[in-house]
């Protein structure tokens, strides 16, 4: 974001693990200048009172790695370093965080309120995220969330398929194509970028199809998972993004 010029007005996030929580802040401090705005929240995405200060208005960017928890884990509160929220609790945040944005559309707000009320029990934690993260994102705007490889292919993902296909241009999707993002991951991992279509009332105007690129662990460097392939580049994600783009 930073490497494209655009200036950065607003800055948001909210992380649940107190650490990673310094490190995300940390970060965008890095990254802001002096007119931007900085909010940073340790807490529960799908608690409303997480989004107090972050709610105002949608963004014209929403990257997450969305949390795995399979839904057995995910039955009941646990409590430790931080506090997990259940199941029940999650669905019952997300809508209650839904209630809050008052810049959906009302078209929109009922086809994610539908999803809230509807996604399988059998769901992990990424379906939740998957539908609070569409919602943040404005006309126009871009997504882009990492997910395993088959993810989308599980039955219980089809209602989110059909949000992506309704509301969403899938515009490029990039394949860790032997499983080395994640030093301790076992599935092959997939990289989501989408951009929020311009109107909600128009829901036959076709796709224009994704581009797909696979990125092995040969275009790794020390520092990048695509410094090997932009030897030369002082910022060799800019030059992927630049590559993948033309």
């Amino acid at each position: 974001v930073v490497d494209t010029g655009e200036p950065l007005t607003r800055l948001g996030a909210i992380e649940i693990e107190p650490s990673a929580f310094e490190r995300c802040r940390l970060r965008l401090t890095q990254v802001a200048s002096e007119s931007t705005q900085v909010v940073a929240e340790l807490g529960n995405a799908f608690d409303p009172e997480s989004w107090a200060s972050l709610c105002e208005a949608s963004w014209d960017l929403v990257i997450t790695n969305p949390p795995y928890v399979r839904y057995q884990r995910s039955t009941e509160e646990r409590s430790g370093q931080f506090s997990v929220p259940s199941a029940s609790a999650v669905r019952s945040g997300l809508g209650d965080v839904l209630a809050c944005l008052d810049y959906l559309s009302p078209e929109y707000r009922s086809a994610l309120q539908g999803l809230v009320g509807t996604y399988s029990g059998l769901a992990d934690l990424a379906v939740p995220s998957w539908i609070l993260c569409a919602a943040l994102v404005k006309p126009g705007g871009t997504l882009a969330m990492l997910v395993p490889d088959t993810w989308l292919s599980r039955e219980y993902a089809a209602p989110l398929s059909a949000l992506l296909n309704r509301y969403f241009e899938i515009e490029y999707v990039v394949h860790d194509s032997d499983a080395t993002w994640f030093d301790e991951a076992t599935v092959r991992t997939t990289l989501f970028v989408a951009r929020r279509r311009d109107s909600d009332s128009d829901p036959s105007r076709p796709s224009a199809g994704a581009l797909h690129v696979r990125v092995d662990h040969s275009a790794a460097s020390e520092g990048s998972l695509v410094g090997g392939a932009f030897p030369g580049s002082s910022s060799p994600e800019a030059a992927f993004a630049m590559a993948v783009r033309t």
